[in-house]
């Protein structure tokens, strides 16, 4: 490997880890396919827990070949929730990735990592499950809700796709949530 090689290599790994150790975000809402390196996404999609709605919006980039990162804008009733994640391929067809990523908002900070699978079914619909967690850290206290995921994609067109995910609660300390929206690649 020569020098310029080793040196690109180098600022790569330290922007992932910079990413790492900055990561915030509420919940993973997506599937396991990684952003190749320069493509951009935008999402806006709605999560309902607890009677409650809650807006999202993101925006993600592709950083190196199976990896990429997103930040995160969630507003509730009263709060906002800011993160960053980043995901990680482990494997192609099916599509298996790891998302780690955390949340900070007013009150509350915390870690969250995500295991996910995606089946495609055609070049329209694809099938995406997993299994997501959460550490928050709250005035002292901790909790730890996990949820089991699954979802659908529909590709609309070549750059636009709607998803629908139900989120059963496994923890006690989780809520069954429910989401949807809309995704536009670059």
């Amino acid at each position: 490997m020569g020098d310029y090689e080793w040196s690109r290599c180098m600022r790569k790994s330290l922007l992932l880890a910079v990413v790492f150790t900055t990561m915030v975000h509420s919940q993973v809402l997506n599937d396991a396919r990684v952003l190749l390196a320069g493509k951009m996404e935008f999402g806006l999609s709605a999560v309902h827990v607890n009677g409650n709605d809650v807006q999202s919006a993101r925006i993600g980039i592709g950083v190196v070949r199976g990896a990429d990162a997103e930040c995160t804008v969630s507003m509730d009733r009263d709060k906002i929730i800011v993160g960053l994640n980043t995901e990680i391929a482990l494997r192609y067809r099916p599509d298996i990735s790891i998302t780690l990523g955390g949340q900070y908002q007013k009150s509350q900070q915390g870690a969250n990592a995500a295991l996910t699978v995606s089946f495609p079914l055609n070049r329209f619909f694809s099938l995406y499950t997993g299994f997501t967690g959460n550490v928050i850290l709250s005035s002292g206290s901790t909790q730890t809700p996990v949820w089991y995921f699954s979802g659908i994609n529909s590709f609309l067109s070549r750059g636009v796709e709607l998803f629908i995910e139900a989120d059963p609660a496994i923890a006690s300390t989780a809520n069954t949530m429910f989401a949807g929206g809309l995704r536009a690649y670059f």
